[in-house]
């Protein structure tokens, strides 16, 4: 009889430690889908008049809807340095010379305001669900958390949430003629090969590691239990 009852506690408690553990993961991981960030680089301009407007205004909106899971890096590709900027991005990523353009990655970009409007939420949504993207710069692919305006090349601005998008937050008398020489362009042949996949940030990073932590100390103590039970029993 003592012999069941031992086994009986220690099957019980291995199964509440990982019954624990498997919901500290699922949470987990829960928060990890939560926090997918899909990255896309914008660029639009103030000479492609109603048009960049309008698509101002949509992703504006976007950014509204996905907060906390959509930063856009936007360029107005008439202002002065940006016009580089854009023929860089076009070089390494093949683009054609026309705004509005969404860029996700390689071989994935939405051109002219009808395909932004049909597509970039399904794609944002999409990419939500792969665990997010990474950031395509003209260089190559960062993460999203390492991107600041003050490390990226032109006039560069950076929305991580809803209704920043303005179109006079540089000013016009910035702005350069659309043939803006070209010197100097980045050839788009250094670019960074890593793929465009999401990576845990810090956060996710402490977050995984606190539950490895309360797992080891959770096994620890459920040894321990099963000890002390087993001295108790040999002195019963």
């Amino acid at each position: 009889m003592g012999i069941n009852m031992k086994r009986l506690a220690t099957l019980s408690i291995v199964l509440v430690t990982y019954t624990i553990l498997a919901i500290l993961i699922s949470h987990a991981a829960a928060a990890q889908e939560g926090g997918t960030e899909v990255c896309l680089v914008y660029f639009t301009s103030y000479a492609c008049g109603d048009d960049c407007s309008l698509t101002d205004t949509f992703m504006d909106g976007l950014m509204s809807e996905y907060t906390g899971n959509l930063t856009a890096i936007v360029y107005y590709t008439d202002v002065q340095g940006n016009a580089n900027v854009f023929q860089a991005y076009r070089r390494t990523y093949n683009l054609p010379d026309s705004v509005p353009l969404v860029l996700f990655g390689s071989n994935n970009y939405l051109l002219d305001i009808d395909n932004i409007y049909q597509n970039t939420e399904s794609k944002i949504l999409d990419f939500i669900d792969a665990n997010g993207t990474n950031c395509p710069l003209d260089s190559g692919y960062v993460p999203p958390w390492q991107v600041g305006a003050g490390s990226l090349p032109g006039q560069a601005m950076i929305l991580t949430t809803g209704g920043q998008l303005k179109r006079d937050d540089i000013k016009k008398n910035n702005t350069v003629p659309a043939d803006e020489s070209k010197e100097n362009i980045s050839s788009g042949n250094e670019t960074d090969k890593t793929e465009n996949v999401f990576e845990l940030n810090e956060p996710m990073k402490e977050t995984v590691f606190s539950l490895v932590i309360i797992g080891i100390v959770l096994m620890v103590v459920a040894a321990i239990i099963i000890y002390v039970w087993d001295k108790t029993q040999e002195s019963l």
